[in-house]
């Protein structure tokens, strides 16, 4: 990706939201801040599934301070997949019987992770074999004349109706189908979910530094990530939250209570 640019300018933000993949790329061109873990008491309930995030550092500060999760799964329709309510697994989007009924991704590398843990490779360091199974999977599912869209309004319009029957997207094509289909459902495949990461990095030499280390710290009070999960479905880095949430609302969001199970 392109450098951040709100933090290699000098007038640039103090602040910024990077997501995980991103981060080295952003570190290359910006020079960012060690953050102080004893300046985020906030960080003391954190998710210890996170604890993999880049730039963590040696455990007295880090670069980057995970602040919010999402899971990438299969939403669909279950009357119209039922054998996938209790079979849940990617499989469902290489289904020959719903041939230009799935919708991928148009994001290539998001599309690459998906087929990468369907055939149950490494998807972060695969080998030349692994990759040629990651490859065959992308070519036998093109075959299926996939559909390739990102759009969340037009996912939830295309599976409400029916033309789709299922689609790889986040939690939030779960949440916001749901009010229009009685049928949605969001599987937790046991091949394993795709989780994407955003988190907080400091400019390094900001005169404004104890209020953007304040806003970071702010940003993992348990409050905001209830109010995040409520209106967002976005899951927060503070383990806490979870417990002020109602089981009923993490399901309705495509979340789960064992929330180690998502992250591990």
């Amino acid at each position: 990706m392109a450098p951040d640019r709100t933090l290699t300018r000098g007038d640039g933000a103090d602040v910024a939201m990077v997501a995980g993949e991103d981060f080295d790329a952003v570190a290359r061109h910006a020079t960012l801040a060690n953050i102080p873990l004893a300046a985020l008491p906030n960080l003391a309930d954190y998710l210890p599934g996170l604890h993999h995030a880049p730039g963590i550092g040696d455990g007295s500060a880090m670069r980057y301070v995970p602040i919010e999760w999402f899971p990438i799964s299969v939403v669909f329709r279950a009357d119209l997949a039922p054998a996938y309510t209790a079979r849940e697994s990617w499989e469902l989007l290489w289904d020959p019987t719903f041939v230009g009924r799935i919708a991928m991704p148009r994001d290539a590398a998001t599309s690459v992770l998906i087929a990468g843990v369907y055939a149950g490779v490494n998807v972060y360091a695969p080998s030349e074999l692994e990759q040629a199974k990651i490859g065959e999977a992308l070519a036998r599912q093109r075959g299926l004349a996939v559909r390739y869209e990102d759009d969340l309004a037009v996912l939830v319009a295309a599976l409400a109706r029916g033309e789709l029957v299922a689609a790889a997207g986040p939690n939030a094509l779960f949440a916001a189908l749901r009010p229009v289909s009685g049928s949605a459902a969001f599987i937790h495949p046991r091949e394993g979910l795709i989780v994407r990461v955003r988190g907080a990095v400091v400019r390094d030499g900001s005169e404004r530094r104890p209020r953007t280390t304040e806003m970071v710290d702010a940003l993992l009070d348990p409050r905001y990530v209830v109010c995040r999960i409520r209106r967002d479905g976005i899951a927060g880095a503070n383990q806490r939250s979870f417990g002020l949430v109602e089981g009923a609302l993490l399901a309705a969001n495509g979340l789960d209570r064992d929330i180690g199970a998502e992250l591990d």
